[in-house]
């Protein structure tokens, strides 16, 4: 029989040690229950290019509970992987250190806590620009997969650092959602109340007309007034015998039309 002709695998990462050792790294951010078997396929795969066997290492960086297994286990063969979860990782140390990239992987580790954050923000922050750019860039990549990008981004907007959220892969086209939509409630707030600016224009005119001139207190009153409290308060004007009873007496009701 034929067997369906497998696709060339592709791994994350492989290196040799100086004693010889092939080291094959796999970055892993969800749960696959067939991880164990492409593990397997990675390592053959290896060995039929290289001639050894690589040390095979899965370091699972996702937001859910690792459920993954590191034994596949079938019809007399059994095959193990090294599965390290980074949440398993000291936070706490990868932030004494100098490197910037330390600081940055405590995220994953497990420094979900907002004063971690701006620590790492912090530190960020005394990078070069170049370097500060791509730091806080793979901040907010990492944060996307523990949950934490609104905190994320909250402490990188009130922080001087220089980056365009704007071209950021993952908060770009949400920002610029969040943008246009608030450009549109802008203008049908701008078209309101050019709405009730208009129906006030036109109040203030039926005053002077009857009552000769709008003084300040019911200049006042107008401008506090609700579009539908606009609308009463015209068509009281003909019928008001002052000013004063005409903001403070009785009104005509509006008529509701169908």
């Amino acid at each position: 029989m034929e067997l369906p002709h497998l696709r060339a695998p592709r791994v994350d990462l492989l290196g040799e040690t100086e004693s010889g050792e092939l080291i094959q790294v796999e970055l892993q951010t969800t749960n696959d229950p067939a991880m164990p078997l492409r593990m397997l396929e990675y390592g053959i795969a290896i060995a039929r290019r290289h001639g050894r066997f690589p040390r095979q290492i899965v370091v699972y960086v996702g937001r859910d509970r690792l459920r993954m297994a590191d034994v596949y286990a079938a019809s007399g063969v059994m095959f193990r992987y090294e599965l390290l979860d980074f949440r398993s990782l000291n936070a706490g140390a990868m932030l004494k250190r100098r490197a910037p990239a330390d600081h940055i992987l405590a995220l994953l580790a497990g420094s979900r806590d907002e004063p971690a954050i701006h620590r790492i923000l912090k530190r960020i922050q005394r990078l070069p620009e170049a370097q500060r750019k791509a730091a806080a860039n793979s901040l907010l990549v990492l944060s996307e997969l523990r949950g934490l990008e609104t905190t994320v981004r909250r402490e990188v907007e009130t922080m001087p650092i220089v980056i365009n959220l704007l071209d950021h892969a993952i908060y770009g086209p949400r920002l610029r959602k969040a943008m246009k939509e608030g450009r549109e409630r802008g203008r049908r707030k701008g078209r309101e109340e050019g709405r009730d600016e208009a129906a006030r224009r036109i109040v203030r005119l039926l005053i002077e007309k009857r009552f000769r001139k709008v003084p300040d207190w019911a200049e006042e009153r107008l401008n506090a007034m609700s579009a539908a409290d606009v609308e009463d308060l015209s068509l009281a004007i003909l019928e008001a015998p002052t000013l004063k009873s005409l903001f403070g007496g009785e009104r005509p009701k509006r008529r509701v039309t169908a």
